[in-house]
C-alpha cells in the first residue's frame, strides 16, 4: 500500500511541479535514504552554534560525486555562494584519493581535517544539489537559477546548523570559473614538475584534442558504464578520430598536439604520429572509491591542467561517444576556447 501511494504521489508531482524540481526531488529522496538516513544521524541535544556556519564542498565517498568536472565545477559554485554570503567554506576530498596530493591551497586555506567534520544533525545539514538539463531538456541558465535559489532556500531554512555539508555539481559558478579555480588551487610541489617536464617536452605552444570513448572500444571500464562496440565499429571509430587528428595536424602544422583519451587502443594508434603528444601514465577516472589497487591519478590531473595551456582545445564527438565535460572544465581553468567537431 504504501509503495502505491508513493507511485501515485511521484505522479502527481511530476504533472504539477517544473521539471527541474520534480528531477531535484527524485533525486534528494535517494539521496536521503542512502546517505542522510545512513550517515547523518538525528541527536536528541539541542545544538548551538557558536561561529559563522561554514559551508563544505563534501567528497568522501558517500555517494557517486562524479569525476574531476563535475566536482570542480560544485566546488566552484559552492564557493562562490560562500564569498558572495560572506561565509567560510572547506573542501573536504578524501575519496578515491586525497585532493592535497595534487592541489594545495593558493590564495585561499580549504582545508579541514576529518576529525572537525560533523556528522550529525542538526548540527550539520547535508544537501544534494545535481545537475540534469540536458538530460530533461531545458535551458542551464534556467537550471543554474534553480540551483542557486534551492542552495539559497536550505541554507536559511536551516540556519541552525554549523555546518552545510555540499554534495553538488551545480554550475552557476561558470561565469567566473577561471578566477575562482585559480584563487582556491596551485599545483603540488610534484605535481608541478611533472607539469613542467610535459610542458618540455612539447616545446612550445600546442593544440589539443579529447576524446571520451566510455567503454564503446572495450578497454576502460567506466562507472557510467555503456555499450561496447563491434570489432568493425570499433575500427570505424578508432579511423575516423585519427583521421581527425590528421585533418587538426593540416590545419595547425606549427604546432604539436595533445591528446587526451580514455581509451589506450585510440591512443596506441596515434601515439606513432610525430606531431602528437600523449601525457605518459596510467588512464584513470575520478568517479569511484578508493581501493588497494587503485591507480594513481597523475595523468588524469596532468591532462586537465595541459590542457588548459594549450592555444586551443578540440572536443571531438562520433555518434555514441560521450560528450565529456573534461576539455570544457579545461577550457574554463585556462580561459582556453573550446571547440566541438563533430564526426559523421
Amino acid at each position: 500500500m504504501k509503495n502505491i501511494l508513493y507511485r501515485i504521489k511521484r505522479k502527481i508531482l511530476n504533472i504539477f511541479w517544473s521539471k527541474e524540481k520534480y528531477f531535484s526531488w527524485e533525486e534528494n529522496e535517494t539521496f536521503m535514504k542512502n546517505v542522510v538516513e545512513v550517515h547523518y544521524p538525528i541527536i536528541s541535544d539541542k545544538y548551538f552554534r557558536n561561529n559563522a556556519p561554514l559551508i563544505i564542498s563534501v567528497f568522501n565517498g558517500f555517494e557517486r560525486h562524479g569525476g574531476l568536472a563535475d566536482r570542480f565545477r560544485g566546488i566552484i559554485s559552492a564557493y562562490k555562494f560562500a564569498k558572495e554570503h560572506k561565509l567560510t567554506f572547506a573542501i573536504y576530498w578524501a575519496e578515491p584519493f586525497v585532493l592535497q596530493d595534487y592541489l594545495i591551497p593558493n590564495n585561499y586555506n580549504w582545508i579541514i581535517p576529518k576529525e572537525q567534520l560533523l556528522y550529525s544533525r542538526p548540527g550539520s545539514c547535508p544537501i544534494h544539489i545535481g545537475s540534469f538539463y540536458k538530460r530533461i531538456g531545458i535551458d542551464k541558465y534556467r537550471e543554474e537559477l534553480f540551483q542557486l535559489n534551492l542552495l539559497n532556500r536550505l541554507i536559511k531554512k536551516n540556519s541552525s546548523s554549523a555546518q552545510f555539508h555540499l554534495y553538488s555539481n551545480a554550475h552557476f559558478g561558470d561565469k567566473a570559473y577561471s578566477s575562482l579555480f585559480n584563487e582556491l588551487f596551485k599545483p603540488s610541489s610534484r605535481l608541478q614538475k611533472l607539469i613542467d617536464i610535459n610542458l618540455q617536452h612539447m616545446n612550445g605552444g600546442f593544440i589539443a584534442a579529447s576524446f571520451r570513448f566510455v567503454q564503446l572500444l572495450g578497454d576502460f571500464k567506466d562507472e557510467c558504464e555503456g555499450i561496447t562496440l563491434s570489432d568493425f565499429e570499433r575500427e570505424k571509430y578508432i579511423s575516423d578520430c585519427v583521421k581527425t587528428v590528421e585533418k587538426l595536424h593540416s590545419d595547425h602544422l606549427s604546432n604539436k598536439i595533445l591528446i587526451t583519451s580514455d581509451s589506450s587502443l585510440f591512443l596506441d594508434e596515434v601515439r606513432s604520429l610525430p606531431y602528437t603528444y600523449i601525457v605518459p601514465g596510467e588512464i584513470s577516472h575520478t568517479d569511484g572509491k578508493s581501493m588497494d589497487n587503485s591507480p594513481t591519478f597523475d595523468k588524469e590531473f596532468l591532462d586537465l591542467l595541459l590542457l588548459s595551456k594549450a592555444k586551443v582545445i578540440y572536443r571531438i564527438h562520433k555518434g555514441k561517444m560521450y560528450y565529456s565535460g573534461f576539455p570544457l572544465t579545461a577550457g574554463m581553468i585556462g580561459n582556453v576556447e573550446v571547440k566541438t567537431i563533430e564526426i559523421k
